[in-house]
This record gives structure tokens, sequence and C-alpha cells, in this order.
């Protein structure tokens, strides 16, 4: 079974469409769906929808837009006298109350060679009961979920488009791919009962999102061509099961366990109730007997991140990886915890697989003892370099001291020989002084003798 989306849904939708061909589209088609449309060639389309749609469709210049409302038959006077070769509804069905009408009056523009093509979600997925299950409805959308207008079962289509007048002779199937638990992406949703746990029956059509079904009008096709819906045969024995585990103290009872189908490589949500089950902790077995590898693993208990402790796995990549057929994932619980939700993607290994993939863990284990060695060497290089750092810091130090010693003796010096040159220079006004004065004694005594 394909994992598609809405949008690869429609585009499947579109390459139905022959060239040179009538169309008719009934609904609520998005941006993308009409320019896939557009680029059929030669084709004539004509879309009827809301007068707000009408509004916005400037851009599509070549297709006709009729204003009109599906919940009524009023819109297919705006069309008497045209025939057209296909009638494509996207998602149009789930959004209208009354799906019989609006089949009936696609039938009455419908050539007698033409084909009705629909797309639906399935009203009995495990991805709708959860969003129904979390308290969603009325009008609003999570993820590609539609929660309002009708809610088409696979057992309620055949005899549905059989009152309208037509039949189904090809009707495919397709799963959803995963969404974040923000986008409403459940793929299981369950609850812990307060006593016991109990596994819920698994429901056949759980894991079809979308349904793509082709219908003609009753009159030109014979009974073997009109097709049994019927679900997926599931081989339940090839799929892998968790376990949830309730515990007190340092034990878990295996009396109070939940065993659940997982399907590989799609992402398992679970909310659990633990309110009235005195459980002070959760144990996890993402899958029992199977080596696996839990990637983007989210526990979160009363809707707070908390954080899970791998027993026997080792940390890889986004997640851990479990080299043993009893993987063990611990949680424990803080006071007053209601609600845990738990979230991950989880891959069982088998095989050749396996041990690529533990060559690969074991290669990457090498080199990051490879890595941790070239640190413990550049730490002690580096360790080397800063004591070699200190000595010379050390050693500038000493110089340091050393030329202040003689910087100061230096200025001692020069204080002395400025106090030298001082007494000097007095001695020098002195002597100067005392020739002055005895110059002049001479010359007085010269000229007492004259």
């Amino acid at each position: 079974m394909p994992l598609l989306d809405e949008g690869d849904v429609l585009r499947r939708l579109v390459r139905v469409v022959r060239p040179r061909s009538t169309v008719l589209v009934c609904g609520f088609p998005s941006a993308g769906f009409l320019d896939d449309l557009a680029a059929v060639p030669s084709c004539r389309v004509s879309v009827v929808t809301s007068g707000e749609l009408v509004k916005e469709a400037r851009s599509w210049g070549a297709f006709e837009f009729i204003e009109g409302d599906l919940e009524n038959a009023d819109w297919t006077e705006a069309l008497s006298g045209h025939a057209f070769d296909y009638v494509l509804l996207p998602y149009t069905l789930d959004a209208v109350l009354d799906p019989t009408m609006l089949l009936a009056c696609c039938a009455r523009v419908l050539t007698n060679e033409g084909s009705l093509w629909a797309s639906l979600h399935n009203a009995a997925s495990n991805r709708r009961a959860a969003l129904l299950l979390s308290g969603s409805s009325g009008c609003q959308v999570k993820g590609s979920l539609r929660l309002a207008g009708a809610r088409l079962a696979p057992r309620d289509l055949q005899p549905l488009f059989v009152t309208s007048g037509l039949g189904i002779i090809r009707a495919d199937y397709m799963a959803e791919r995963p969404c974040s638990i923000e986008d409403g992406g459940f793929d299981w949703y369950f609850e812990m009962g307060v006593t016991e746990l109990k596994a819920p029956e698994l429901n056949p059509w759980g894991r079809v999102e979308h349904m793509l079904v082709e219908a003609r009008k009753s009159a030109v096709i014979t009974p073997e061509n009109v097709v049994s819906i019927q679900p997926p045969a599931w081989d339940m024995s090839a799929l892998p099961c968790t376990i949830f585990y309730a515990g007190e103290g340092e034990q878990f009872s295996p009396d109070r366990r939940l065993c659940l189908f997982v399907y590989p490589e799609r992402r398992f949500v679970a909310v659990v109730n633990v309110a009235e089950l005195n459980a002070t902790r959760l144990r996890y077995d993402p899958i029992e007997g199977h080596s696996c590898m839990v990637e983007d693993l989210c526990v979160r208990a009363n809707y707070e991140e908390v954080a899970p402790r791998a027993t026997n796995g080792m940390p890889f990549e986004r997640g851990y990886l479990f080299n043993t057929g009893d993987p063990q994932i611990e949680i424990v619980l803080p006071q007053g915890t209601h609600t845990v939700q738990i979230s991950a993607m989880v891959t069982p290994l088998f095989g050749r697989t396996e041990k690529l993939l533990m060559g690969a863990v074991d290669a990457r284990v090498k080199s990051l003892a490879q890595e941790q060695q070239l640190r413990a060497r550049d730490a002690v290089r580096a360790a080397h370099e800063q004591k070699c750092l200190q000595e010379k810091l050390s050693t500038l130090t000493d110089e340091k001291k050393v030329l202040r010693k003689r910087v100061t003796s230096l200025e001692r010096n020069v204080s002395t020989l400025e106090r030298k040159v001082k007494v000097g220079k007095e001695h020098e006004r002195s002597i100067k002084w005392t020739a002055r004065h005895l110059g002049g004694l001479v010359l007085r005594r010269l000229r007492l003798k004259r």
C-alpha cells in the first residue's frame, strides 16, 4: 500500500483525465489541483464551487466557474444541455451533508461512457478515530483530515453509489504519510485501563487513510464489473508487537501490560492513562523479540517532556539502537502524572540490514574512539604548552624584579650625583666669591703702595 498525503492523491486524480475531454469539478479544489488540471491539453473544464472561490479564480481564465451550493440541486440548471466525460470530486463527499443527492446530480450530467472519480478519507481509519477520541470535532482540520460533513466508511460506499444510479468499478486504497504529533498524525491511540490493560481489536481498515474510487452509470456496467469493497489482507503474524509495562518501585508487573501491533517505519503514538494505576514508572519495549532502532523518541508526562532512559541500548544518531531481542526504555513518572504520551519511529532490524547497521555503528564507535584519542593528545599538548608558558611567565617575572632593583639603584646613584653636583656648584660659587674678594684686596694694596 503506497504512503501518500492529500496532495499526492489529488495529483493521481488529475492523471486519470485524458486530453481533449470535458471535465466537471464539484467541490472546493485547491490551487495546486486546478494548476495541474490546467496542464492537461485541450480540456474544457467547468468548476462548481462556492462564491468565495469563484471570486478568487481569476488566474484560471480557461475554466468556467459556476457558483452553486452543493447541498442542493440548483446548480445543475446552469449545466442543462451539457454532458461531461469526467466528473471529479476532490474530497467533496467528505464536506457535504447529503452525498446521495450530490452523486445523483453528477450522474445526470455524466455521459453514458463517462467516469466519475472521487477521492475521500476513510472514516474507519485509526487516524480518524484518534482525532475523534482526542476531542476534535466540528469543522476543525488536523493534518489533512477533515472532520466536517459526511463520515463515509468503506462499507457504505457501494450502496451509496448504487442508490444514486452509479456503480463503483475500481477502488484504490492509500495510507497516510507519517505526520508529527502537532499535525495530528496519530497512527495509534490507545488508553491503559484502570485495573487491567487490554489490547484493542485490530481494525483491518485502520491503515487505509485515503480512497480513490471510479464509478460509472449503472445502465452501462454489468454486475461483474462492480467491485466489492473489501479491506486489504494484513499478515498479522508479520507485524511486530510493542509492550507497555506499568510498575511500582523497582518491579514491573507482567499482569499489567498492553500489547499493541506496530507498523515498521511508521510513527507510533500511544497515550497511556496512568491516573489510578499507582504507577511510579513505565517501561516501554519498542519491539518484542527483535533488534531495533528507535528514532525521534518523545515522552510527555502531563504534556511536559521527560527524559527516558534506554536500559540496554546505545545512543545513535537521533535515537537509540538496541542490539538485543528485549529492548527496554524506562520512564520515571513525575508525581501526580495522569497521562503519558509516547511517540517514536520504530524500525526492526533483520538479517543483513542488522549486520550493515551494526557495522556502521562499530565504525562510528571506532571513529569516536579515535576522535577521543586525538582530543586527549591535544589536551596533553595544550597542558604542556600551558606549563611552558607559565615557566616563561615566571622567568619574566624574576627578570622584572631584577630590573626593578637595578632601576632603584640607578635612581639612588642619580640622586647622589645630583647632590654632589649641587655641592660642587656651591663650592664653585664660594671659590668665585673668594677670588673676587682677594682680587679686590690685591688692587687696593697696589694702589696704596703707589
